[in-house]
């Protein structure tokens, strides 16, 4: 896509090159990947990443008008680091070559976000997603509202014991991304944070963990605070 590279900077145009030599595609084998376990850690890495790659192409050709236009799980590339990178960004406003307006831009871009919000849910619930004429935000709300939240996850995840409250959390941002008005979805950069705040929490409860598990094998090794009361006991 020469045009959309000459336009783009070089950040942007290498993510979306360099996934043309990846060799995994998300939508082809949501349980594995690769041979490597696809776990909560690796789905959630990807949904951070994938929005933060949105977010910066949004930011950069918002001007020309240029949003993906065809988001999905498909398009999304995954090296063998199971990187991911996003295919196939702006193929449609370079083949079209039609003058939009402002209100249509707007909308492309908006267009953008719920498929990133269909992407979220296949990354939970382990499968893609078929949303033929099916109002999708519809039924995920009603299994929520029903607290039955955990029929919408991967077994794969249940089993794992991956944290039901950010799961869940994951899944509300999938909802925003889904309303079927467009002008109430947030925008890329709000859903990059939202899903970065779920990443952060993820990584200090895996080091909660792994200080709790050092503390069972070591019950002698003392912690933090109580080195510091020895030493202010001391001076």
């Amino acid at each position: 896509m020469p045009q959309l590279a000459r336009q783009a900077p070089c950040r942007v145009t290498r993510l979306i090159t360099n996934g043309l030599q990846s060799s995994g595609r998300l939508g082809l084998a949501p349980g594995s990947q690769n041979d490597q376990r696809f776990n909560w850690g690796s789905r959630l890495r990807v949904a951070v990443k994938v929005a933060e790659a949105l977010a910066l192409a949004h930011e950069s050709l918002h001007n020309d008008g240029i949003a993906h236009g065809n988001l999905k799980s498909s398009n999304i590339l995954l090296n063998k680091d199971m990187e991911p990178c996003i295919s196939e960004y702006g193929l449609r406003a370079v083949e079209n070559h039609i003058d939009q307006t402002i209100i249509y831009q707007t909308d492309r871009f908006k267009s953008d976000v719920y498929g990133f919000g269909v992407i979220l849910l296949e990354l939970l619930a382990g499968d893609e997603v078929q949303n033929d004429g099916f109002d999708l935000a519809s039924w995920v709300q009603s299994v929520v509202s029903e607290e039955q939240t955990v029929e919408v996850f991967d077994r794969a995840l249940v089993f794992e014991c991956a944290s039901e409250e950010r799961m869940v959390n994951l899944l509300h941002v999938a909802l925003k991304c889904l309303s079927p008005f467009p002008d109430v979805r947030p925008s890329i950069d709000q859903v990059a944070a939202m899903i970065r705040s779920i990443k952060e929490e993820e990584e200090e409860e895996r080091r909660r963990r792994r200080r709790r598990r050092r503390r069972r094998r070591d019950p002698k090794a003392l912690t933090h605070d109580q080195i510091v009361r020895i030493f202010l006991w001391i001076v």
